[in-house]
């Protein structure tokens, strides 16, 4: 039978013409080359739609079926020939479909039930996906580039998410949470070199945040007593002030109304008193330690702040407030200050 379409390929060659001389099958290859046809070679056909080459064992068959007409892969007959075709299903059949597949993938039933997609992959390939999918979502491919999620959601849907985030960043172990706090770290870092612009308007709007969630530092008790000290002797004063300059922002403790004075209660441990400790560990002291010298070398920062914005800075310590002496606050007792309104 003469092929006048390119359909059958014999180990990758085109082949024009195959015939049968008694029980023995032979194909002439578009060089008129006469060879014997195989029965264990690789042997396929071209679907004349799609150009996919199908390997076909019951190849003979098919040679007489498609030596004379287009030959189409499985694929394609669906699609030209599929007799449902431009239908739409009914609510009964649809309804039919969902019964049948309630349950049938839940659970056990489930395939990859307990298992993870990585458990099918090695660490290159592993690598590949999840750079594929940070670079799919990454800028404007974000669908949420730019925008806002809170827009649209009610106060209590807000609140669930960031008390989800809570409690699963909660559930976390000490060293998944520092690392967490390494990434974070190294991107603000990365941000600050590549973008200053960016990163000085995030750093605003977190300052920005920050002053407007004020609420979020509770009074604990050695600053308990110095609020109903200051109470006691009617000095006008607001508990937790933050200052900033879009950048840099600063809690401090008190702040004293219309005189230029901040307070800063002082815990002995985390603030290092002078008192019970020092950087060698002599004369019977204790040796600061690392979040020790963090938390004075980020008071000095507090202290030049408040001193370039013209503010005096009091400090009083856990020892004294402990001991009942409140003279690191006698400035507020002056006779020129204003009292509490």
């Amino acid at each position: 039978m003469i092929l006048e379409r390119d359909v059958l390929y014999i180990n990758g060659q085109l082949v024009k013409e195959v015939f049968q001389i008694g029980r023995n099958r032979f194909y002439k290859t578009v060089n008129n080359e006469i060879l014997p046809f195989p029965s264990n070679t690789s042997v396929e056909m071209k679907c004349t739609r799609c150009g996919n080459f199908i390997h076909q064992k019951k190849f003979w068959s098919h040679l007489q079926k498609y030596s004379k007409q287009k030959y189409l892969c499985q694929s394609c007959r669906m699609f030209l020939f599929n007799p449902f075709k431009g239908k739409k299903h009914s609510k009964e059949s649809k309804e039919k479909q969902r019964l049948k597949k309630i349950g049938k993938y839940i659970g056990k039933n489930n395939p990859m039930y307990g298992k993870s997609l990585n458990d099918y992959m090695d660490d290159n390939k592993i690598a590949l996906r999840k750079l594929h999918i940070s670079e799919s979502v990454k800028g404007k491919n974000n669908p949420m580039y730019g925008k806002d999620w809170r827009i649209g959601k009610t106060k209590e849907e807000i609140l669930s998410r960031n008390n989800n985030i809570k409690n699963t960043f909660a559930k976390k172990t000490k060293e998944e949470k520092a690392e967490i706090s390494r990434k974070i770290s190294e991107s603000q870092k990365r941000l600050k070199e590549l973008d200053p612009e960016k990163y000085r308007e995030q750093k605003a709007k977190a300052g920005r945040i920050s002053v407007k969630n004020q609420s979020m530092y509770k009074i604990n008790k050695i600053e308990k007593k110095v609020y109903d000290w200051l109470l006691e002797h009617n000095i006008a004063f607001e508990y937790s002030c933050i200052m900033g300059d879009g950048i840099n922002n600063y809690q401090y403790d008190f702040i004293i109304k219309n005189k230029r004075i901040l307070v800063e209660v002082q815990g002995d441990y985390w603030h290092g008193n002078p008192m019970f400790f020092n950087k060698d560990g002599s004369d019977n002291k204790r040796k600061l330690n690392d979040i020790q010298i963090k938390k004075k070398n980020y008071d000095i920062l507090k202290y030049n702040f408040s001193i370039e914005k013209k503010f005096k800075l009091l400090y009083i310590w856990e020892y004294d407030i402990n001991n009942d002496d409140f003279s690191a606050l006698k400035e507020l007792l002056d006779e020129n200050k204003i009292t509490r309104n």
